[in-house]
């Protein structure tokens, strides 16, 4: 089963270019083929923000399967 995950960012800033690659990184090498990811610019759908009451960005959604599950901040990759 495919797992959805929204990550939310503000615009094309370097935080959320670099929130999308960690994201992509992560879901390829650890469960390649188990997510879907969509990526939602905030600035062009402010709605979703009220929709999903984040409160800080970049923020992931895991949708699918529930419960909905939300991680915020950097994303940064893991430290050893």
């Amino acid at each position: 089963m495919v797992q959805k995950l929204t990550l939310y960012v503000n615009g094309a800033s370097l935080r959320a270019e670099i929130a999308a690659k960690n994201v992509q990184r992560a879901s390829s090498e650890y469960a390649p083929g188990e997510f879907e990811i969509e990526v939602i610019d905030v600035r062009a759908q402010p709605q979703a923000v009220r929709d999903h009451n984040l409160v800080a960005l970049p923020a992931l959604l895991g949708n699918f399967p529930p419960p909905v599950r939300k991680i915020v901040g950097f994303l940064r990759p893991r430290s050893n």
